[in-house]
């Protein structure tokens, strides 16, 4: 989702310089959703309520005034749920992107908006919208019917799966890009084939699979994780290379090659992707609640608080704190340790491992052999 950790960012002191291009997640609405997800994370987030225009129009200014020239300002609308800001908010805050950046600074930007929705809200009128204006989708869908509305259900208790595929046509009639959002959880880690069936006849060729290795309940097992990865992967490699695009697999064959992985939790250190609360309170990560003592809507420069050494810390402790055991691990390389909030196993020399370590080295050692000769060959050429 954004650059890793690279030394030429750095100064001699620990801290990043403040030029380098990162993106911006926003949080209009805070935590707020109309669906109560058993597994989520953020179940009321860090602040309820909605960021109104003025302030939207500083935050704006703010992380325009911290990229380099030439650099894409990249805005990801996330919650809670987004579009509970409502079409206007959004056709407002559009508008108001195409006003300070047509002519900022040199000359024009280049403006990417990203929304991460459960796509209940969508209506004919907002698709269109989101189509004129570029906007890529992520929409949440754990599969069919029975195994989404196991857990993602309605404030009411009522499954949300009808809603949101209305939701997905609605975006795709229209000519959105949409990109599946699986959470795989116990709900559904058992059942690779129906899932990734699903989802191909459902039109979603681009996938991104999401282990619940946090939040209330629906944690995996780390052996489930592993043998649902290998499943999909077993079915997809028959007839879909190159037609389905899934988030795994696109990562762990830019790793062979050598190439940094987008995927942040196998990426070397955390990529820098902070996180702006409706009160304008900055976070490090959408995972990691850890504030960096920095609120955009009282004089905070995101510039100075993206190369503070809170952010430094953040970025490279990942690596830092990595355990004996991953370093000696033949799959180091591919894993990086995964997530720091995955690291909830004590071992007894009292470092921490990822949870999902059992899965990850099965699915890796599983589809080696085929991303190391796929990767030679990308190589030779």
């Amino acid at each position: 989702m954004g650059k890793t950790f690279n030394l030429e960012y750095i100064f001699e002191d620990g801290r990043f310089v403040q030029s380098r291009p990162f993106s911006l997640m926003l949080k209009p609405v805070g935590g707020a959703c109309n669906l109560d997800c058993a597994y989520c994370y953020y179940k009321g987030g860090h602040l309820s309520g909605r960021m109104d225009m003025g302030r939207l129009e500083a935050v704006f200014e703010n992380y325009g005034s911290s990229q380099p020239s030439g650099a894409p300002l990249t805005f990801i609308w996330h919650g809670g749920e987004p579009l509970l800001a409502g079409e206007e908010y959004l056709r407002e805050a559009i508008r108001l992107q195409k006003t300070l950046f047509s002519g900022f600074g040199s000359g024009p930007r280049q403006v990417l908006n990203i929304l991460q929705t459960n796509a209940t809200a969508v209506t004919e009128s907002l698709a269109s919208f989101l189509a004129e204006n570029g906007f890529l989708c992520g929409v949440s869908v754990d599969g069919p019917e029975i195994l989404h509305d196991t857990s993602r259900k309605t404030l009411s208790g009522d499954g949300s799966w009808k809603r949101t595929m209305r939701g997905i046509r609605l975006l795709q009639d229209a000519g959105v890009q949409v990109n599946a959002m699986v959470a795989v959880g116990k709900h559904n880690v058992a059942y690779p084939a129906q899932v990734y069936g699903f989802l191909k006849d459902a039109g979603l060729g681009y996938i991104q699979f999401l282990p619940v290795a946090e939040g209330p309940s629906g944690w995996l097992e780390g052996e489930d994780w592993g043998d649902f990865l290998c499943g999909v992967f077993d079915l997809w490699k028959i007839s879909d290379i190159g037609k389905v695009f899934v988030n795994y697999f696109d990562n762990t064959l830019a790793l062979h090659v050598g190439m940094e992985p987008d995927l942040c939790v196998l990426a070397r250190t955390c990529p820098p992707c902070p996180s702006v609360e409706a009160d304008g309170a900055v976070y490090a990560c959408d995972h990691l609640s850890r504030p960096l003592g920095g609120n955009m809507l009282e004089g905070a420069r995101l510039a100075e608080i993206m190369s503070s050494s809170q952010e430094y810390s953040h970025e490279t402790e990942k690596y830092l704190s990595l355990s004996e055991k991953c370093r000696s691990c033949p799959y180091r390389r591919l894993c990086n340790g995964d997530c720091p909030v995955h690291r909830t196993v004590l071992l007894e020399n009292g470092e921490r491992i990822s949870s999902l370590c059992p899965g990850y080295r099965k699915y890796f050692a599983y589809t080696y052999d085929f991303f190391a000769e796929w990767a030679a060959s990308i190589s030779i050429r």
